[in-house]
């Protein structure tokens, strides 16, 4: 199976001539926000709370094979979480490692179904808290 790159890519030249475009094409993202979030992600570490989250959890992930020590490891912590729900995004020639998460077309089906199974009210929002502060 190709990655996505290979196939638009293929060739050195066509491999340099797509990193150019991308390099030419505008960023329209603050680079602060995501400087902080590559940042942000480097020595997170959730273990020590897993048991506290009470939340229903949605997680997607592509699966890659360079993925199988990690795999392994949110599967034994994973254990620790009540409410989990992972969702493996299975590795294909569209695929594009772990940009995937940003491409709905994989995912969003399954996400869906996952909404219409989380009781409603199960987690604070905007109405509860208007009721609280009404209630006060």
């Amino acid at each position: 199976m190709l990655r996505a790159g290979e196939r638009w890519a293929p060739t050195r030249e066509k491999a340099d001539k797509l990193l150019d475009e991308r390099l030419a094409a505008p960023f329209t993202a603050d680079a602060n926000d995501t400087l902080y979030q590559w940042d942000a992600s480097r020595d997170y570490n959730p273990s020590p709370g897993l048991e506290r989250i009470q939340a229903v959890c949605w997680l997607s992930i592509p699966r890659t094979t360079s993925a199988i020590r990690q795999r392994r490891i949110m599967d034994r912590e994973l254990e620790r979480v009540k409410n989990d729900h992972l969702y493996l995004i299975p590795a294909s020639d569209e695929t594009r490692g772990h940009a995937t998460t940003c491409l709905a077309k994989f995912w969003k089906q399954q996400v869906q179904e996952f909404l219409e199974t989380v009781p409603l009210g199960s987690m604070p929002g905007p109405q509860s808290a208007m009721r609280q502060s009404k209630a006060a």
